[in-house]
């Protein structure tokens, strides 16, 4: 039986790139291959369903370490990262063991735990093919993993040294090398045994343009058994409950101009904000939820009107994707991808999202409640990604 084998920082369903994961490998399984899934750590309070985890706690907070101070994470420079790489010399012995390995599948490849040249030596050895899903901006940058709008187009210079993956260094690392490093060698791996993909149009243009490499897009598909509309809509009244949603709320996940619309919310609309770092606090009007389980996420979107997005940067925008299945209409930045999942008057609204004018919003927000309904609202299914990334396999 093919073995396809998933490698991504964790797995778990906390973040989307986690949940994408899991939904693909199940549905993989039902089409009767054999999945293997590594993770780069565990993260305790979300639990993990990896077959193989790759750094223990210990190992992994010093190779985190060790980032942060020489700007490393994930790095394509010669003699960096010792730490990940004994893991992943680790992780070429486990694949050895399991025997016939068909098909590599790289999700993100940030977080401390994974030296890339040493894993592509073996897959480039072995002759296995190797699908590359950029769910972020990282392959096409110098060490962040989204671009910033204020962002140069070198990377010199680099003014975010804060931005996840972090680094202590005032220069925020050999950032403009590094990304001529990370087009070179993409460009390696696609001549060899790889092929990229992007689950958005505008994030495979961006990387087509940085990196000079071919690059397919494949949505990512929704678990239409947990995401899933009801079957009535109970009548609100002029109340409408907004909804919006983060795994974690970055300055890049727009959280100004989520507070100014929620300062200028009607007095009969609610607003639920689900993630950490939520950048409003709870009120009589506003329920704050740190995390929540996707069966929970999926009853939440179901109880509301419509789901805002405010996020300034995005590769796909997995909770816009997510409400839609369930029925629910979306305001989203017509900035960012995102709004490549909107038909405006269909399926909800892509606007500017102008925080001197939140105005505009409340408006988009009213007339997208109107298009809530008992049906998905998108084609983006679990067995149409598993299909499309089985044809890129074999």
């Amino acid at each position: 039986m093919a073995r396809i084998v998933h490698i991504n920082t964790v797995a778990d369903t906390f973040t989307g790139v986690g949940s994408v994961m899991a939904t693909l490998a199940a549905c993989q399984r039902r089409q009767g291959l054999d999945v293997s899934i590594i993770a780069g750590y565990e993260r305790p309070e979300y639990g993990t369903f990896a077959d193989y985890v790759m750094c223990g706690r210990i190992r992994h907070s010093f190779a985190a370490l060790e980032a942060r101070v020489r700007a490393n994470d994930g790095r394509l420079c010669p003699n960096d990262g010792r730490l990940c790489r004994h893991a992943t010399r680790r992780l070429t012995a486990r694949l050895d063991s399991l025997g016939d390995v068909a098909a590599l599948h790289l999700h993100n490849l940030h977080g401390y735990y994974i030296d890339v040249p040493t894993l592509m030596a073996w897959a480039w050895l072995h002759k296995v093919r190797t699908v590359v899903t950029m769910h972020d901006h990282w392959w096409c940058t110098g060490r962040c993993a989204y671009i910033h709008s204020a962002c140069g187009s070198d990377c010199r210079n680099c003014m975010f040294r804060d931005s996840y993956p972090a680094t202590w260094r005032r220069d925020g690392g050999d950032t403009a090398n590094e990304r001529v490093r990370r087009r070179d060698f993409a460009r390696i791996m696609v001549g060899t045994v790889a092929h990229f993909t992007a689950p958005s149009q505008g994030l495979a243009n961006l990387a087509s343009e940085r990196l000079g490499i071919c690059v397919s897009v494949v949505p990512n598909g929704i678990d239409t058994t947990v995401f899933h509309p009801n079957n009535t809509i109970g009548s609100t009244g002029d109340t409408l409950h907004i909804v919006a949603a983060a795994a974690t709320w970055t300055p890049l996940k727009g959280g100004k101009m989520l507070r100014a619309i929620a300062e200028s919310l009607p007095r009969n609309w609610r607003l639920t904000i689900v993630g950490r770092n939520a950048p409003v606090k709870a009120s009589a009007r506003v329920r704050v939820i740190d995390y929540t389980t996707p069966k929970s996420m999926a009853s939440i979107y179901r109880s509301a009107n419509v789901l805002l997005s405010t996020a300034t940067t995005e590769a796909f925008g997995m909770t816009v994707a997510e409400a839609l299945t369930c029925g629910v209409p979306a305001v989203v930045n017509s900035a960012t991808v995102t709004s490549e999942l909107i038909s405006d008057g269909v399926n909800g609204f892509a606007i500017p999202m102008d925080i001197s004018s939140p105005s505009d919003a409340i408006c988009a927000l009213e007339r997208a409640a109107i298009l809530r309904t008992t049906h998905s609202l998108t084609h983006l299914t679990a067995d149409r990604m598993a299909k499309e990334y089985k044809a890129l396999y074999f």
